[in-house]
């Protein structure tokens, strides 16, 4: 993928998702993509509710179509999609 970037993929998940999730992003890795995750990398979070509206907002402003493929969500279960992402 792209040098621009230090990572491909950015791996965002709940705690209650991290055995699926760690999974997943081997196998990413394993294909080739410099994965972050947060067991391999660290970062500072501030407070979850400010990252919630954040995260919330971030895709839509940068890609409103979502055309250059920067976010795709990656379903794990079969709970309803509600608000942006439906």
């Amino acid at each position: 993928m792209s040098d621009q970037f230090q990572y491909d993929v950015f791996l965002s998940h709940s705690s209650k998702d991290k055995v699926v999730v760690r999974a997943v992003a081997e196998r990413l890795r394993a294909d080739g993509l410099r994965v972050w995750l947060d067991d391999w990398a660290q970062l500072a979070c501030p407070a979850v509710a400010s990252v919630r509206r954040r995260k919330a907002g971030t895709f839509r402003f940068r890609d409103p179509l979502n055309k250059e493929r920067r976010f795709i969500p990656l379903r794990l279960d079969d709970a309803p999609i509600r608000g942006s992402l439906a």
